[in-house]
């Protein structure tokens, strides 16, 4: 930070320091707490250094990488533009370091399987993530609507000219622009369980978008409490949604596999009908 602070003065410009787990984007407090203080420092004309807190980091609530954190505080700071740094120029069909006949993609409309197939195992020298992780942050990003782009930080002036057809771009403009809460969700959040569904729940939450009932509930594994978010998985266990909960892991263990109608009898309340309803949930699996 001392040499960032001795740069930036160079500039006549301020900047201060930011470091953040997984648990501070997880708990929407914190959220809204983080929300505040970018946005302060802003108003200040304080440039903020985000960087992960590796002093406090574990598994449960690690972000892991870089880009991937820069493609969280997006939404933040409601940015249009995500610039990743990388020490090669884009995303090419091939690793450009082993691969003679790599060839760069300057534009990405859609982040298909095509596309994640070029990623391999390229890791950039110049942070945590590879290309994997910087196709992860692309389509957390353009799921917003917003554009991202990766640019060569070996190369003079390549941020400034990340507008000028350098490196790859990343349109957002067909993106599926999610609101913040379902982004949140989807995105934002690390699952404290999962809930696993029978086949004819599954194609009616992939096929019709509809809320998760007990009826359609096989199992429950994990242990966590109404309001978090929770994995639903099929029979298979591929994961098809993440949503937040109505009832805690002991509730739905009870009330699986049961009507709606049974749940004040077996809980002896019944705050709602749904498990997950439609509207806390988002659909990872199209048909």
């Amino acid at each position: 930070m001392e040499i960032y602070e001795e740069i930036f003065q160079v500039f006549n410009m301020k900047c201060s320091q930011i470091l953040l787990n997984h648990d501070d984007f997880d708990d929407r407090h914190r959220l809204m707490n983080l929300n505040h203080t970018i946005n302060a420092l802003l108003n200040y004309g304080v440039v903020p250094i985000i960087n992960e807190n590796d002093a406090l980091a574990v598994d449960e609530i690690k972000v892991g990488d870089n880009d991937t954190l820069a493609s969280l505080i997006v939404p933040l700071v409601e940015a249009q533009l995500l610039i990743l740094v990388s020490d090669i120029d884009g995303l090419y069909t091939g690793n450009p370091h082993t691969d003679p006949d790599a060839v760069l993609i300057h534009y990405v409309d859609k982040i298909d399987d095509t596309i994640l197939s070029y990623a391999g195992d390229a890791v950039s020298g110049l942070g945590t993530g590879g290309m994997a992780t910087k196709l992860k942050a692309a389509q957390m990003v353009n799921a917003l609507g917003s554009h991202m782009c990766i640019v060569n930080g070996q190369k003079e002036n390549s941020i400034l000219n990340a507008l000028d057809n350098e490196g790859t771009w990343f349109n957002g403009a067909s993106g599926t622009n999610m609101n913040a809460r379902r982004h949140w969700i989807a995105y934002r959040t690390k699952p404290r369980g999962t809930i696993i569904v029978d086949a004819g729940c599954r194609k009616a939450i992939v096929d019709k978008h509809v809320s998760l009932l007990p009826t359609g509930i096989k199992d429950v594994e994990g242990r966590f409490l109404e309001g978090q978010v929770v994995d639903i998985k099929d029979e298979e266990l591929n994961t098809i949604a993440k949503g937040v909960v109505n009832y805690a892991s002991d509730e739905i263990r009870l009330i699986k596999g049961h009507q709606s109608s049974e749940i004040d009898e077996i809980l002896h309340r019944h705050d709602y009908d749904e498990v997950v309803h439609a509207n806390n949930m988002v659909v990872l699996e199209e048909r």
